[in-house]
């Protein structure tokens, strides 16, 4: 795998424009698109976050936990706008996040995240910010919004969060550092392996869901060599 570079100073730029990568294209305003201009909702609140559907396989825990204040302050300082997507912290100890898909793009998503997931990034606050701007990702992300039958359409809509995620991530107030989402990945193929990228490992990801560990980290090496291009 190619060593990531990029000076530390790349981390308060923010971007503008389209980030593109192979056949995928994410901008801003793709993701801004689709939300009122004149509403004004500043936060989740914890009336949303209780009214929210109840099918993330879990307790819900209370917006004043500890753990689901963390997620909640990550998710709206990435867009204080994205109001119809709130998120829902579940008692269990899985390391792992979701999006319940709307059936409409205005209804966007619930997203779905374990306490231990909080837990598990909890020394890491960046890296727990572009989990969930990843899920943001699948939630608004209305070109993938269609049955996926195949393990190329899921990898190309996981392609697209990443893009989504990267974007919100340097787009926040004040913005994150974009590496976290590589070091997202990181973290977690410490925890469960599966760095290889042979043969071998291409073959076994073959019907996976989502692409191998070290393509993803090159992908956003991809997005922010053009950032930084971008600002020059």
């Amino acid at each position: 795998m190619k060593r990531l570079i990029v000076h530390a100073t790349m981390a308060l730029l923010i971007v503008q424009g389209t980030l593109q990568s192979g056949s995928t294209q994410v901008s801003v305003g793709d993701i801004l698109s689709h939300v009122t201009p004149d509403k004004d909702t500043n936060s989740q609140t914890a009336s949303q976050a209780q009214t929210a559907p109840q099918s993330c396989g879990g307790l819900q825990l209370a917006p004043t936990h500890p753990q689901a204040s963390m997620a909640y302050l990550m998710r709206n300082r990435l867009s204080s706008r994205l109001d119809n997507i709130p998120i829902i912290v579940y008692s269990s100890l899985d390391i792992n996040a979701y999006t319940l898909i709307g059936a409409q793009r205005a209804s966007g998503g619930v997203i779905c995240i374990p306490q231990g997931t909080v837990v598990f990034f909890q020394e890491a606050p960046d890296e727990l910010a572009a989990v969930i701007a990843h899920e943001m990702g699948h939630a608004i992300d209305e070109a993938c919004r269609f049955p996926r039958t195949t393990a190329a359409q899921n990898q190309w809509c996981e392609d697209r969060a990443d893009e989504v995620a990267f974007t919100l991530l340097v787009n926040s107030n004040p913005p994150f550092n974009p590496t976290a989402l590589a070091g997202a990945f990181g973290r977690l193929e410490g925890l469960r392996g599966g760095t290889g990228t042979g043969l071998l490992a291409r073959v076994s990801n073959w019907s996976s869901t989502h692409p191998i560990t070290p393509d993803r980290v090159e992908h956003v090496h991809q997005m922010l060599l053009k950032w930084a291009a971008a600002r020059q």
